[in-house]
């Protein structure tokens, strides 16, 4: 699947509703609330495709996170590539990458790569990829 930063993951938009994201995915899910930091976010965990995706009180899409898959982004395999690489290669593209060595946040393309192994071997791939709508960190 295609990530266009702050539209869509392949089929999957940010525009779409609740229902309309369960209608395309089609597989069964559990529903749940996480908080953190005081933003609860409603979510919808497709088990199947070890996808989570997350919702405003409004039921409007604010992330997906997945946990593997083949996500492209800039023609590049995102769970392919070492944490290394990817720091790198989003640091060439995004000055004011957030990194904090067990992931890093790139806001210019709402993309944030989660790798905890990278504290002690930089060379592992992401556990996670979460890709948030604009806006996302401002609530």
């Amino acid at each position: 699947m295609v990530i266009v930063p702050y539209v869509s993951v392949g089929e999957l938009s940010f525009l779409d509703s609740r229902k309309g994201i369960q209608s395309k995915i089609n597989l069964s899910f559990t529903s749940g609330v996480k908080e953190f930091e005081g933003i609860q976010d409603f979510y919808d965990h497709f088990t199947e495709i070890d996808l989570l995706v997350y919702y405003d009180k409004l039921d409007n899409v604010t992330a997906f996170e997945f946990y593997s898959g083949y996500l492209l982004f800039e023609n590049i395999s995102l769970f392919d590539k070492s944490y290394k690489y990817l720091f790198d290669f989003f640091s060439s593209i995004d000055k004011n990458i957030n990194d904090e060595f067990t992931g890093f946040n790139s806001e210019k393309f709402g993309i944030v790569i989660n790798a905890p192994g990278a504290i002690d071997n930089n060379l592992v791939t992401p556990e996670s990829i979460f890709v948030y709508r604009k806006g996302y960190y401002d609530d």
